[in-house]
């Protein structure tokens, strides 16, 4: 089918140029061609761009850690990173450790590595941790090290700049490495 409209149209611009060309009459899909056109066509995923610290529904974790990201974020997105409430501050810690440690977990199994679901609970860690010890602390940068490592992935690098433009939006500034 391609080839057919190929050769149409090489014959159609070589008649625009002056130059004298036989047009091959088009050709009827082959049996095989017929039989394959239901098939799906492999895409090339677009990449990923969504506002942090959103997150989209995650089915690999359980739904519990995702309700407690989401209540640490309802509660300390309104601050200024850190947070100056030591409970708070112990939650969102916790969450992150919580996080991370999912997201090696998924990345360690071989059903899962490739998942786009590591990079999110990833990020989310990072997120966490940036509201619980701020974006001077050691803690964060060992998270904002995991988010970096995602930059080179061409799906993953929007969503990494994505990261960078948020963390810069909460006041604190985008290191480049």
């Amino acid at each position: 089918m391609v080839i057919t409209f190929y050769h149409r149209l090489r014959a159609c611009l070589e008649r625009r140029s002056g130059k004298q060309v036989a047009v091959e009459p088009g050709f009827a899909p082959s049996r095989v061609e017929q039989n394959l056109a239901w098939l799906p066509r492999n895409r090339v995923y677009e990449p990923l761009d969504l506002p942090p610290p959103e997150i989209p529904p995650l089915g690999l974790v359980g739904a519990p850690l995702q309700q407690r990201y989401a209540a640490f974020l309802a509660q300390v997105t309104k601050a200024p990173a850190p947070v100056t409430d030591d409970a708070l501050r112990d939650a969102g810690r916790h969450l992150a450790s919580e996080l991370l440690s999912q997201a090696i977990t998924l990345g360690c199994s071989k059903a899962h590595e490739l998942s786009d679901e590591v990079y999110w609970l990833v990020q989310s860690a990072a997120i966490a941790s940036l509201f619980a010890d701020g974006a001077h602390s050691a803690e964060f940068a060992g998270y904002r090290q995991h988010v970096q490592h995602y930059q080179s992935a061409d799906r993953m690098a929007a969503q990494v700049a994505a990261f960078d433009r948020y963390v810069a939006a909460t006041g604190q500034p985008v290191v480049d490495d």
